[in-house]
């Protein structure tokens, strides 16, 4: 089983190939290679909160930081 800090790193470099390929077909200007850069850049203060913040092992700030109630 993957630990959190593992799933959100794969996500990230999942991510960053997608904006590669939506930046070659669309441009920088264009709304999906925001959209998607604004997904990584979500995904990246996820990871920076796991890692640095708080305690990546206290499951209620976990919820908190990846979205949930």
């Amino acid at each position: 089983m993957a630990t959190l800090l593992q799933q959100i790193s794969k996500e990230i470099e999942e991510k960053r190939y997608e904006l590669v390929d939506i930046n070659k077909r669309y441009g920088f200007l264009h709304y999906k290679t925001i959209q998607c850069s604004q997904e990584l850049d979500n995904l990246l203060n996820q990871l920076f909160k796991v890692r640095y913040v708080g305690c990546s092992t206290n499951p209620s700030y976990i919820k908190v930081i990846m979205g949930g109630q």
